[in-house]
């Protein structure tokens, strides 16, 4: 199959006016329109044109409607074994199919004939599959391998099969392999595990006879072990009895108990001379404690001393700086006096000159203000006359611009009218005028015609009339000419001469209103309101009262006098620096003075309290030799008391060890007791399992398990010997299968090869069982397509689908190539290699390119496909 035309109407974008590309050639062509143009939309079209029935609602057919929702319609011309044919499809509304031979126009097939006869051309029933799915890129899958599905595989596969024939094994070996396939599968999963069947039940009835004669021996096993320890039980129960042990084991535990009580008995004694011990030692803590406090008091009490001897001069210190600094405080606030009121008659010296000063300036600025004034306010007056006469004068020159262009229109139309008017004039009877009408109305007179109009017979029929004025422009003229008369009528004018001249004088006084503002802008630049405020404030100034003559005569210059003023005001702050220094050091004096005084009592109340606590000074010597003497009798006690104790510590025996023997005692008995009586439980129950193991008959069981063991054993090695049959046949199938895949993929290699090394020289592509590229081999390095990069995997995508494309060519089965922006990932010369290979290529078959990059695709030296409309008569 090769397209030769496409044409469709009411798709997506393409709405009523439709579209049609024709002449479509055999080799390559290229479509390149900008995005949004609708590429994708033909991409879609085509697939819906060759794989949807004209009856289907689905999906791929509903996103293919045009806003207007009129029944999209699809027509495909193409060429079938040197036959041209057509294909028509209509979806949705009115829906059919038809199938035409374009050289006669004969209807071959309709409906879904139509569709099967297509389906049986392209040998897939679904777009993605067979040829479309082997050789179509959709837009963004540009790096996808070809998805042919089984159809596309199958194709493939009788194609190659018409050149190679029998030497794969052809269909006989496929179905042998898959026979001995099958039948591993049903008796083992892929890891070689067995399934439910005749292979899982030998095996389940093995283990169990397994399992039942380990038990078996077990139990025998058991009953030996059990002979063994009845013996063992026996001897032990016997010596556990004897009489001369249990005694021997009481007389001790009796002697245990003697030496327990004589321990404790000691041991009480020893806690009460440790109590003894402890209150020794609590009169020694307390003594020392005594003799340490009071020594600690004492030399408190001599420190405080010492410090009450310094602290007297220290405070005669404080109270002469405090003096003097009374006596020069009193003189530097009678400095700052003076100097204060001195900056106060400065200040109002400096006051009444700049007075002085404003007023001469006032005086001056408001004779410039008022004179400015009076000008600005006859200019104001004079641009509100002109903006009055401006505002009755509407035409302006857009206004007027607007008139002309409307006057000249109407007067092209009438013009038209004139040269290609049409007349009709009846010259009817009475009878006439009330039966002939010219669009439903009765005419009387001479009438103008235009367009399409109907004149009425009455009973003698209609006469269609078709004027060479269609009705549009007659209406036109009349709609023109009504404009012109409202234009004129707003505008307050009778013709378009009056309102040439309004719009003179428009610009005349919009030329002295111009002017009239820059004048009022140098008069009052922030407007008048402004010149107004500021000559009434300088009038302000004026009429407050003024300085008299002799004021202003007495008065120095104004820079002497702010010089005089800043010279007393540095004067008066230096005094007041020096007072307020003089304050903080006064108030400092006398906080160190207070704080002085405070310690002195501090101090002396300190001393008082502790004489009070130890006595005066004169006994601290005695008292100090009392409580050492008591301390050293305390310690002496003490160390007696010590030595007493560790005489009888030696003499009392250790309690712990007297309770472990007891306890040891009691045990050994009590151990003994439990032993006898689990010994004569086990001994029972011994004696009862090897009854029940008697009863059985286990010999006889065994004898009939290992029979049937064996048994299984048999099944179980002639079917794992089956399936090693089928096993070693399937790999030898296998390996036949692909040895013969290389020579079955041998045509696709060999149309492959040659594109490939204008585009990767140096490099080899792998196939897969699929026909799919797996691996590109080049300078000794294998890559899986998957780790190439998204370039390099188009160019291979792209390649793949010329090979495949060329060999079905020559087996007879031609389909053309479709790239819908397929070559986006290229880099500029990766993109001449592709466009050497599409030529070459196209020598062969049919490749049509999608692109939106028509700069770019500027060299691949294609005719360029034209769009156009698809006329509604077609």
């Amino acid at each position: 199959m090769r397209i030769s035309a496409l044409r469709l109407r009411n798709i997506r974008r393409f709405d009523r006016d439709g579209l049609a590309i024709e002449n479509i050639p055999p080799g390559l062509s290229m479509l390149a329109e900008p995005n949004e143009f609708g590429k994708s939309t033909l991409f879609d079209v085509l697939r819906v044109a060759l794989f949807e029935k004209h009856s289907t609602r689905g999906a791929n057919v509903k996103r293919l409607m045009s806003v207007s929702g009129s029944a999209p319609l699809i027509e495909l011309d193409f060429v079938v074994n040197e036959r041209q044919y057509r294909i028509r499809k209509q979806f949705l509304k009115s829906p059919f199919a038809e199938l035409l031979h374009v050289d006669t126009g004969e209807k071959l097939k309709a409906d879904g004939e139509a569709h099967d006869w297509m389906i049986s051309q392209i040998g897939a029933r679904k777009a993605g599959e067979g040829p479309t799915g082997l050789l179509w890129v959709a837009q963004g899958n540009s790096m996808d391998s070809p998805e042919a599905g089984d159809s596309g595989k199958t194709l493939l596969a009788s194609l190659l099969e018409q050149e190679v024939g029998e030497v794969t094994g052809g269909e006989r070996a496929r179905l042998i392999l898959k026979r001995v396939q099958d039948e591993l599968s049903r008796l083992v999963t892929k890891t070689g595990q067995p399934k439910i069947g005749p292979h899982k039940t030998v095996l389940t009835n093995l283990e169990t006879a397994d399992a039942s004669i380990e038990d078996i021996k077990s139990k025998l096993s058991l009953a030996e072990n059990l002979l063994v320890e009845l013996a063992q039980l026996t001897q032990t129960i016997k010596g556990l009895e004897d009489p001369e042990q249990i005694n021997r084991i009481e007389n001790e535990l009796k002697n245990a108990r003697v030496r327990l009580q004589e321990a404790e008995k000691a041991h009480e004694r020893l806690n009460i001379s440790y109590d003894r011990l402890e209150d020794k030692k609590a009169e020694v803590t307390r003594s020392k404690k005594d003799l340490d406090s009071f020594t600690e008091q004492t030399v408190e009490a001599n420190n405080i001393l010492h410090k009450l001897e310094s602290m007297p001069e220290s405070r005669n210190k404080y109270i002469e700086r405090k003096k003097q600094l009374e006596s020069d405080l009193a003189s530097h606030r009678s400095r700052v006096q003076q100097l204060q009121t001195e900056r106060t008659d400065s200040e109002t010296i400096v006051k009444l000159c700049t007075r002085a000063e404003r007023e001469a300036t006032a005086r001056s600025k408001s004779e410039s203000l008022r004179q400015t004034l009076e000008k600005a306010e006859k200019t104001h007056q004079e641009l509100l006359t002109s903006k009055g006469k401006l505002t009755r004068n509407k035409i302006s020159d857009s206004v007027l611009d607007k008139l002309r262009n409307s006057h000249h229109k109407l007067e092209r139309l009438k013009d038209r009218l004139s040269a290609d008017s049409t007349t009709i004039t009846p010259h009817l009877t009475s009878l006439g005028e009330s039966t002939v009408k010219l669009d439903g109305e009765a005419i009387s007179g001479k009438t103008d015609l235009s367009g399409n109009q109907l004149l009425q017979l009455g009973d003698y029929g209609e006469i269609s009339i078709e004027a060479s004025i269609p009705k549009e422009v007659k209406q036109e003229y009349e709609n023109t000419k009504l404009i012109v008369e409202d234009m004129l009528s707003s505008y307050e004018v009778g013709s378009l001469s009056e309102a040439e001249q309004k719009a003179i004088d428009y610009r005349e006084i919009d030329n002295a209103i111009k002017q009239l503002k820059f004048r009022l802008d140098e008069y009052a630049p922030e407007g008048i309101t402004v010149l107004q405020e500021a000559y009434q404030a300088e009038c302000a100034i004026l009429s407050d009262g003024l300085l008299s003559e002799d004021v202003i005569a007495k008065l120095p210059e104004p820079i002497t006098a702010e010089q005089n003023c800043e010279l007393i005001r540095r004067s008066y702050d230096d005094a007041r620096d020096k007072l307020s220094k003089l304050e903080i050091d006064y108030s400092e004096t006398q906080s160190g003075l207070n704080q002085i005084n405070s310690e002195i009592e501090q101090y002396k109340g300190q001393y008082g309290g502790i004489v009070a606590k130890i006595g005066e000074r004169n006994t601290w010597e005695d008292e100090a030799h009392r409580l050492q003497t008591i301390y050293r009798s305390k310690i002496h006690e003490k160390e007696e008391l010590e030595l007493e104790i560790e005489e009888q510590q030696s003499a009392t025996p250790t309690l712990e060890v007297a309770r472990d023997d007891v306890q040891r005692f009691e045990e050994a008995k009590d151990i003994n007791t439990k032993k006898l009586y689990s010994k004569k439980i086990r001994e029972a129950e011994v004696r009862r399992d090897l009854a029940t193991i008697s009863d059985k008959g286990l010999e006889e069981e065994l004898a009939n398990l290992n029979q049937q063991k064996e048994q299984f054993e048999k099944e179980k090695s002639a079917i794992e010997s089956h399936i090693s049959a089928l096993q070693l046949l399937e790999s030898l199938l296998q390996e036949s299968q692909k040895s013969l895949q290389e020579q079955f993929l041998k045509p696709v290699s060999n149309e492959l090869g040659p594109l490939l090394k204008i585009v990767l020289p140096n490099a080899e592509i792998a196939l897969g069982g699929d026909f799919y590229a797996e691996e590109l081999r080049r300078s000794g390095r294998v890559d899986t397509i998957d780790t190439l990069s998204g370039g390099t995997r188009e160019q291979i995508a792209v390649l793949t689908r010329l090979a495949f494309a060329q060999l079905m060519a020559k087996r007879g089965r031609e389909m053309p190539v479709i790239l819908d922006d397929a070559l986006v990932w290229c880099d500029d010369q990766r993109l001449e290699n592709v466009f050497r290979a599409l030529r070459s290529a196209a020598r062969d078959i049919q490749c049509i390119v999608l692109t939106c990059h028509e700069k770019g695709f500027s060299t691949l030296g294609a005719p360029v496909l034209e769009v156009q409309k698809w006329p509604q008569t077609d």
